[in-house]
């Protein structure tokens, strides 16, 4: 008797150990932004880029990214690029809206393996007109107080030249930013959560043509 009982002591104090020890590494979470122009013309390929970071810790998420348009249409899968020194992954593609109007694409990250969670984007509204305007604002599908927004005016030819400003809340952030590339760079960090209007102003290169766009975004909290 004395000895069963030692061994379901000696049991039981073994399963209680196992419930204690920490299980296999969590999943990490993961965050999906899909950074797109907020207009573009009709059959024409915009430059689309998808970044999945890692929530917590400093590996790059591995998988995919399929693409759906606002009609829920399935557009494209594309494997992720990790970055050399690890947190995120991208990728980098080009897609064209055959409808005229308001359009937009969300991006869903696959994970392949248990490591990282899989997420999602919202959509990234794209309103389509039946040519590109000369400018345009090419942005991230979300704003959060505190995280540098990485926004680009893209200008159209594709030759470039020309300058611009940017403000955000009639705020001047950039002013006149000459340019030699059909791109010019905005990076911008939103304070406060709450409503911005964003205004580029571009002027090209011969000063005969100019072009100014705006876009309401809200920063969302940290």
């Amino acid at each position: 008797m004395r000895h069963t009982f030692g061994l379901a002591l000696f049991a039981s104090l073994f399963l209680s150990v196992l419930a204690m020890a920490p299980s296999s590494a969590a999943t990490t979470s993961t965050t999906t932004v899909i950074q797109a122009p907020n207009q573009f013309g009709v059959d024409s390929n915009m430059p689309i880029r998808v970044q999945v970071t890692s929530d917590e810790g400093a590996a790059a998420p591995t998988g995919s990214v399929s693409l759906y348009n606002s009609f829920g249409a399935f557009v494209a899968t594309l494997p992720l690029t990790p970055t050399d020194n690890g947190r995120y992954s991208w990728v980098e593609t080009t897609w064209s809206a055959n409808t005229l109007g308001r359009n937009g694409l969300k991006a869903v990250y696959t994970s392949d393996s248990a490591d990282f969670a899989s997420s999602q984007s919202t959509f990234a509204g794209i309103q389509i007109f039946t040519e590109t305007p000369l400018a345009v604002l090419k942005m991230p599908d979300r704003f959060v107080v505190g995280v540098q927004a990485d926004l680009t005016l893209i200008i159209t030819p594709a030759n470039g030249g020309g300058s611009a400003t940017f403000s955000a809340n009639n705020s001047l952030i950039y002013p006149s930013t000459p340019n030699r590339t059909a791109q010019i760079s905005f990076p911008w960090t939103p304070t406060e959560s709450i409503p911005y209007t964003l205004v580029s102003n571009y002027t090209n290169a011969a000063g005969n043509a100019s072009h100014q766009m705006r876009q309401a975004i809200f920063a969302n909290p940290s």
